[in-house]
């Protein structure tokens, strides 16, 4: 029970006992004893849960460094809101300028050096190829170059692999679901992934839903996979968690691990010898960046190692220009900045984080609800809000998730449930916030201090004062929250029940001779 409710029943047994008088029974000249009592009568009885939890932002993004350098501008300062595509941060590289004007350099003369060979005037077009018999190997798809098979001399055959690239960037978190429920999942599809020995969720991505080897049963699970953006290579294989994805406004919560990334394998497509390797093993690629040359003919060996050169650094001064382009980190989002990392000349490398955004227009709260309670609450219910920073203000949410899986602690089950609320003036991020989520409410009902009702073996009573004594009376009992219990029969209103029974002399407050 919160603390909140702890001093309403403190309340609630004051105004009880401001209320109380003296019934007595004289006996042979002994004192009678005196009883706190109550009117059964109309009131209201309103069965609640109750949480507490802080306000967290709706979405967070941390914006982290492309590509390494310095610190060079930083137009934003912490607390400012910004828009998306809005420019965050700015890093120089001395280093990357060299090499874009190194590349230039070699780029013209290794032209220059093919114009002569070619006998070509100033302003005659360079041939992109000598002839048919030289073919070119690029890339299918953005990835890590794994392994590279040939070496420059070796001969390849049509349907041998050349190169073997892996897409790691994304790292891929599979689990596994009943037919009938993968069903309900397609690519694309968003959902959230837990990671062991990461802090909070992460946002993920399906972008594998198949089917399992049935072997002999007759139903087999199915697999579906989420990816996880992993620029710096952080997620490992192996790596267990709990993936949330949403079927009809629910989350379904479902164990899996990290698993390996797919392989992807080059062929040339044709015979030939491997005249020249553009890559290493390691190089990140782009979709159609060249990997080999291989000749299939005669022809000019010079000219063609002239081409080969040209086309290398022409790929080396496009992907320059596009660590140059990410010099420049945006806004991937509308929101607030909570915190910026570096400052103004200090050096990041790849993969650190920059600059922090948070949405402030809408707040969430986690409460965790007892498993005798969870089923009685429902998504989309509303729920009353107050924080202990803003006294007087009742704020209004909604449950936005329930969990499906609970946690154990001291011998109890609880169930997390994220609750949605806009943000109101002076709301702020860490605040602590008391949650009241209304299960049921009795308007004007019969009923009675929870304290006067004594339940045992299933037969609930109570004490009714009459004009001469004090009778035990079986009465049928409705709903009850604790401070009021719902009487359905056995008790009219007006009848007076004992609440307690007191010592004369510790009343001094009904006065000398009262009853």
């Amino acid at each position: 029970m919160s603390r909140k409710a702890w001093i309403w029943l403190v309340v609630a047994a004051v105004v009880v006992g401001g209320v109380a008088y003296g019934v007595s029974v004289l006996r042979g000249g002994v004192a009678p004893p005196q009883f706190v009592t109550a009117t059964a009568g109309p009131g209201d009885v309103v069965l609640t849960v109750t949480g507490s939890g802080s306000l967290e932002a709706i979405e967070r993004s941390t914006v982290m460094a492309r590509v390494g350098g310095e610190v060079a501008a930083l137009p934003v300062s912490e607390g400012d809101g910004v828009t998306v595509g809005e420019n965050l941060l700015e890093l120089g590289s001395a280093d990357l300028e060299y090499q874009v004007r190194g590349a230039q350099m070699d780029l013209e003369s290794a032209r220059l050096s093919l114009r002569d060979l070619l006998d070509l005037g100033p302003t005659d077009p360079i041939p992109s190829e000598v002839s048919e018999s030289v073919h070119r190997v690029v890339a299918p798809d953005a990835g890590r170059v794994l392994r590279i098979h040939p070496r420059e001399g070796d001969r390849v055959s049509r349907d041998a692999p050349v190169v073997e690239l892996v897409y790691d960037q994304v790292a891929r978190f599979e689990f596994t679901l009943a037919p009938d429920l993968a069903e309900k999942v397609t690519s694309g599809d968003s959902g959230e992934v837990y990671l062991d020995g990461f802090d909070g969720l992460v946002s993920a991505r399906v972008v594998d839903v198949s089917p399992g080897d049935s072997g002999d049963q007759p139903q087999a699970m199915s697999r579906v996979t989420l990816g996880i953006a992993n620029p710096a290579g952080l997620i490992e294989p192996g790596t267990g968690g709990y993936a949330t994805v949403f079927m009809d406004g629910r989350p379904l919560v479902r164990p899996g691990e990290v698993v390996e990334a797919p392989i992807t394998r080059v062929f040339p497509g044709i015979p030939g010898v491997v005249e020249s390797v553009a890559v290493q093993e390691g190089d990140s690629l782009a979709r159609g960046d060249q990997l080999l040359m291989i000749a299939t003919g005669s022809h000019s060996l010079q000219v063609r190692q002239q081409l080969i050169r040209i086309a290398q650094v022409e790929m080396t001064l496009e992907r320059y220009r596009r660590e140059i382009a990410d010099l420049v980190h945006a806004s991937p989002m509308e929101g607030r900045i909570v915190e910026i990392f570096p400052d103004i000349g200090d050096r990041v490398n790849v993969g650190a984080p920059l600059v922090e955004i948070a949405r402030m227009d809408e707040f969430l709260i986690l409460i965790d609800v007892d498993e005798l309670e969870v089923s009685s609450i429902e998504i989309g219910a509303d729920v009353a809000i107050e924080l202990d920073a803003l006294p007087g203000l009742s704020a209004t949410g909604t449950i936005l998730s329930i969990a499906e899986s609970g946690s154990v602690g001291d011998g109890i089950t609880t169930y997390p449930v994220k609750i949605r609320l806009d943000a109101y003036p002076g709301m702020r991020e860490g605040m602590s916030a008391d949650v009241t989520i209304e299960i049921e409410r009795r308007v004007g009902t019969l009923s009675v201090p929870a304290e006067a009702v004594t339940t045992s073996r299933g037969i609930s009573s109570v004490r009714v004062v009459t004009e001469d004594s004090v009778q035990s009376r079986e009465v049928e009992i409705g709903l009850t929250d604790g401070v009021r219990t719902e009487i359905l029969g056995g008790l009219d209103p007006g009848d007076e029940v004992v609440i307690a029974a007191v010592d004369r002399d510790t009343m001094p407050f009904m006065g000398p001779g009262r009853n």
